[in-house]
């Protein structure tokens, strides 16, 4: 397995997204060729994905936004949806060599991060559009965390309509007990 391409660009806007799929094939090639001409003649490519996949994109600015210091600190929230203990992974956004690993314990991510702080009064994000620095990204956008977010914004919708409810209004003790009954269970707080 050779986790091989890197591209920068612009993730939501089509030119740069039809740009980075010739790049990231070009690089792949080049990889594949490079392996079968130094001591891998019998390397092959098996497959590439059927779309390139992009880091980040449009974000919302939440009722709260997830900072580094707030994975660094290992930061609790009384409001949690999602927990995860995933590294800082951050690229160079230059697309320059380097980048910021980090190691991290366990953290929350708050209820707050999936409501948009203007406009869109009943609409929850959830996954890589939440709200979340570019570093706190980096953690919180892997899928396993993007499920669990999604569980969470899907079980507060169904708490909104059932309580005829703004989902900004939803009761984080009810949402914490339906979370509860489909199986999630948080990390204690230290």
């Amino acid at each position: 397995l050779v986790n091989m391409t890197r591209v920068r660009g612009n993730g939501a806007c089509v030119e740069d997204i039809n740009r980075a799929e010739r790049e990231a094939l070009r690089q792949a090639f080049g990889v594949v060729h490079y392996l079968q001409t130094h001591g891998f003649p019998n390397y092959i490519l098996s497959h590439v994905a059927p779309q390139i996949g992009v880091r980040e994109t449009w974000q919302i600015e939440g009722l709260y936004t997830l900072t580094e210091e707030d994975l660094v600190a290992a930061r609790r929230f009384p409001d949690v949806v999602a927990q995860t203990n995933y590294g800082i992974d951050v690229h160079n956004p230059q697309g320059a060599a380097g980048t910021l690993l980090r190691e991290l314990k366990t953290y929350d991510i708050p209820y707050r991060c999936l409501a948009p702080r203007k406009g869109a009064e009943n609409v929850l994000v959830a996954g890589r559009s939440l709200s979340a620095t570019h570093v706190a990204m980096s953690s919180v956008r892997v899928m396993p965390t993007c499920f669990a977010l999604g569980q969470a914004a899907g079980a507060a919708a169904a708490l909104a309509c059932e309580r005829r409810t703004a989902v900004r209004e939803v009761a984080i003790p009810a949402l914490h007990a339906m979370l509860k009954s489909q199986g999630v269970e948080f990390e204690a707080i230290e």
